[in-house]
């Protein structure tokens, strides 16, 4: 009985040891973004250039439960499980703010299950060597907006002739609508002319926000009336063809 029990004991101690070994052979070595010793090129920001509507509308738009995870967000993996399942192909991820930035910061892009394993372990060490607003400079310095533009800084110049502390509540939601396929929706927003589908998306962030008390009623309703570079958000749910 006794033998049973200290194996037990053993096997218990031993888990936690094994998933420790596991992160730390397979996370990239994400303790360099401390020291801005990355080999990528990024524009840095300091978190206080960031616009707060920058902030929430982009983890409105990618990841919102970002504050209370720990580098992966377990509910958001089995939502898309369960949603790519169903539709029978790749149709929602499950990456962090986090998980991005080790991406961005470390590996290839290319989808294998090994990057995949080192992106999560990468990003629950990140999360133990950086706080949120470290991490967050991390992403808005090194996040693509589209036609080889990087970083918050460069996107807020480029398609709003403005600085990224500046960026408004509409020009904010521009840009998190960009992601997180920033190279096929970039052209839009050159183009100053949202399709359909874009629309309801600026209207859904932008409703989120007035629901958490990021921006007033006035703003929310400010916005949908000129989302559209000075025309009215649109609405009604997109049709299949219209999805960019």
């Amino acid at each position: 009985m006794f033998g049973s029990t200290k194996k037990i004991a053993l096997i218990a101690l031993s888990i936690p040891v094994l998933c420790c070994t596991v992160i730390a052979v397979l996370s990239p070595p994400v303790y360099k973004l401390c020291w801005k010793q990355i080999e990528r090129d990024y524009d840095w920001i300091e978190f206080n250039e960031i616009s707060r509507y920058s902030i929430f509308a982009t983890l409105t738009a990618e990841d919102t439960r970002f504050f209370s995870h720990h580098g992966v967000d377990f509910r958001e993996i089995i939502a898309s499980i369960r949603e790519n399942f169903a539709a029978g192909s790749y149709k929602r991820g499950a990456s962090t703010i986090t998980q991005q930035v080790v991406r961005m910061a470390f590996l290839s892009p290319k989808k294998t299950l090994l990057r995949k394993l080192r992106e999560v372990c990468g990003a629950i060490v990140l999360e133990l060597v950086s706080n949120k607003e470290e991490i967050l400079q991390w992403y808005f310095s090194l996040a693509p907006f589209g036609n080889g533009i990087r970083g918050l800084r460069n996107a807020a110049k480029y398609y709003f002739d403005t600085e990224p502390q500046l960026l408004n509540v509409s020009q904010s939601i521009h840009l998190a609508l960009l992601l997180p396929r920033p190279s096929s929706r970039a052209k839009f927003l050159l183009r100053r002319k949202l399709p359909k589908a874009m629309q309801r998306r600026f209207a859904n962030i932008a409703r989120s926000l007035l629901n958490q008390r990021h921006i007033s009623r006035q703003q929310y309703l400010q916005v949908l009336a000129t989302g559209n570079f000075g025309a009215q958000i649109e609405l009604r749910s997109p049709t299949p063809r219209e999805r960019p």
